[in-house]
């Protein structure tokens, strides 16, 4: 039985492109259904003393933890984009990306990272689908 073709809808914050291996060129990851991220973190260090005055914690900020771009694709086998973002994610390739954030596409998170999930779904009598995320790594840069 064929399965019919979903039509992708952009949106804000639904663009996420991922460079080739030169990382220079980028691709749409094609049929975004929805997109999160990243969710970067920083870690902290509780400096309280049971000396101090007052009853309040202190806290110094660490190192950030630039997080992960994680979302739900409608998966297509033959989807060229899908069948890349897998072949990454059994070698480990760094990519480049740009996570755009609005639907103009004039604003955009970008650096660099690798697929680390990916997870096929198969409803019965539904649309195929796929749970990806992308570990980015080291500082992203607001263009």
């Amino acid at each position: 039985m064929p399965v019919p073709s979903p039509v992708g809808v952009t949106g804000p914050g639904f663009l996420f492109q991922i460079s080739d291996t030169s990382g220079v060129n980028y691709t749409t990851l094609a049929l975004q259904k929805d997109l999160a991220g990243p969710d970067a973190t920083m870690a902290k260090t509780d400096v309280s003393t049971q000396d101090m005055s007052g009853r309040t914690r202190l806290y110094d900020p660490e190192l950030v933890d630039p997080g992960t771009i994680a979302g739900t694709l409608i998966f297509r086998a033959d989807n060229a984009t899908h069948a890349a973002m897998f072949a990454n994610l059994k070698i480990g390739q760094f990519l480049n990306y740009k996570r755009y954030l609005d639907p103009a596409g004039t604003h955009y998170l970008s650096g660099s990272g690798f697929f680390s999930k990916f997870a096929p779904k198969s409803p019965v009598g539904g649309t195929q689908t796929a749970d990806v995320e992308f570990q980015t790594s080291g500082e992203a840069i607001f263009n």
